[in-house]
């Protein structure tokens, strides 16, 4: 747990948004999801759009 926390507050002190599972499985499944989530967010961004 220590490295986990030292490296979230080192990113975020370095201005970086740091998401760590919680509720999703760290498997094949929770990539497919951290996938489509992080396309999601961007399809929203108007740097995204056509």
């Amino acid at each position: 747990m220590y490295l986990l926390k030292n490296t979230m507050n080192r990113l975020s002190s370095s201005g970086i948004n740091v998401y760590i599972n919680e509720k999703v499985p760290s498997n094949d499944a929770g990539i497919s999801l951290g996938q489509a989530y992080i396309i999601r967010e961007r399809l929203k961004s108007e740097k995204w759009k056509a």
